[in-house]
């Protein structure tokens, strides 16, 4: 899962096979099924924005 930094490029996430959804406080988010489909968006689309998610803790 990436973060889509740029909610312009939805389209070309859902295109390919993968989805994307928006959580409650309207962050975009991009599902991919594995590594492997992440790695060849990536390669085929080098001008979309993914970020990486950080984890946080509940301490």
């Amino acid at each position: 899962m990436r973060r889509l930094a740029d909610p312009r490029q939805r389209s070309v996430v859902d295109a390919g096979r993968s989805e994307v959804l928006t959580r409650t406080d309207g962050v975009d988010l991009a599902l991919f099924v594995d590594s492997t489909a992440l790695g060849v968006m990536r390669r085929l689309h080098p001008e979309l924005r993914l970020e990486s998610l950080v984890a946080g803790t509940d301490d």
